[in-house]
């Protein structure tokens, strides 16, 4: 929602994947505080122009995102 922080890391995306990659649910005032971005997506879904708010990381950015990282960032 407004805090949202989602990011796809070497995604395989089907065709059920709408070419904007994901959907703000009509809050557009939370363009400024969440996070939607990816790299790596291959696949029928990853084809297509993301919507405006969703980024594109670089590699260098993509390899600083751990799965330890994640997990530690979730409250107990």
């Amino acid at each position: 929602r407004e805090w949202a922080k989602t990011v796809l890391l070497d995604c395989e995306l089907g065709e059920h994947i709408a070419p904007a990659g994901f959907d703000d649910w009509g809050k557009t005032h939370a363009h400024g505080t969440v996070l939607f971005a990816e790299y790596g997506s291959r696949g029928p879904g990853a084809a297509g122009e993301r919507a405006a708010f969703v980024r594109t990381l670089r590699e260098r950015e993509a390899a600083q995102i751990t799965y330890a990282d994640f997990i530690q960032s979730i409250p107990e």
